[in-house]
């Protein structure tokens, strides 16, 4: 494991933080390890309670009365590859504070990690030589065993999947390792009926997919890529998708399509994209590679 040593001095004292709670849709729960019922157009609100003591914070960073601390939270999404400040509390006295934050609808995806900080605003007037003195500096980093992650069960989560042999069923080739199914000819139907993957349970890849082995982490990455590759070229490919862009029913296959688009691209309508990959299909690819997050550690 790497270590990472600071120059300056920090707590050593940790705050006792409390579990997180998740708000969605009107319901709150203790935030679980895969969030059920997610989907990219759900909005999210989170919170904790963490008790701490500033005058210890002080003595252990060597730092004086006037000097400023502030507890914070950082989120980050792996498939959108968003990371965001969600609050920042400041600490006064010993006592308990609560972090509260929104993840807006559409900015996350994949697995939600977060990470608890105690941070310096202002050193204050009096340090001692290995105190802190520069605005930012992080005083205390949740460690990241301890730092609450949950996967967001996106719509592709929840594909229909067939797991079969290809070459028994006719299927396909038999080293072949999987197929999307995708019919977008009606825009207006539910994404369930209209998408499909099928695994190939003879390849050695696809065993270790369906088995959700660890050893398959590339394999899951390239499976989560592929299916977004697929999904945004036939929907470019669509001139109804281009045309009804920000009027589709929310639940519609339209919609899904749509979300999935605005998670990757979030500044760029249809009309934008399409002309992106019209210029050069060659840099558009790699631009899809790179926001999907192929073969990163936290992909899909």
């Amino acid at each position: 494991m790497r270590l990472v040593a600071l120059p300056y001095l920090q707590v050593e004292t940790p705050p006792e933080c409390g579990p997180w709670i998740v708000e969605m849709r009107g319901s709150r729960q203790p935030l679980p390890d895969v969030l059920k019922g997610w989907d990219y157009s759900t909005a999210l609100r989170l919170e904790c309670t963490v008790r701490l003591s500033r005058r210890e914070i002080l003595a252990e960073c060597g730092l004086s009365e006037d000097a400023e601390l502030s507890l914070a939270v950082r989120w980050s999404a792996s498939s959108t590859n968003v990371r965001r400040l969600g609050s920042q509390v400041r600490i006064e006295g010993s006592r308990s504070l609560n972090l509260a934050f929104d993840v807006p609808a559409g900015t996350a995806g994949g697995r939600l990690a977060l990470e608890r900080l105690i941070v310096l605003n202002h050193g204050g007037n009096v340090r001692q030589s290995l105190a802190a003195e520069k605005p930012g500096s992080v005083l205390w980093r949740e460690p990241r065993d301890d730092q609450a992650v949950c996967a967001l069960e996106g719509d592709a989560a929840r594909f229909p999947t067939d797991v079969m042999d290809f070459e028994q069923t006719g299927l396909g080739d038999a080293g072949g390792v999987w197929w999307l199914h995708h019919d977008l000819s009606d825009l207006d139907a539910n994404p369930l009926s209209c998408l499909r993957i099928r695994i190939n349970s003879a390849h050695p890849a696809g065993s270790r997919l369906v088995d959700g082995s660890p050893e398959a982490s590339d394999a899951r990455s390239a499976l989560y890529w592929d299916v977004n590759r697929l999904l945004v070229h036939a929907a470019l490919d669509s001139d109804e998708f281009v045309t009804g862009w920000g009027a589709f029913r929310v639940g519609s296959l339209g919609h899904t399509l749509e979300q999935l688009c605005r998670r990757l691209w979030p500044y760029q309508d249809a009309r934008a994209l399409r002309a992106s990959r019209a210029n050069d299909r060659g840099r558009f690819e790699v631009s899809l590679q790179a926001r999907v997050g192929l073969f990163t550690e936290a992909a899909g």
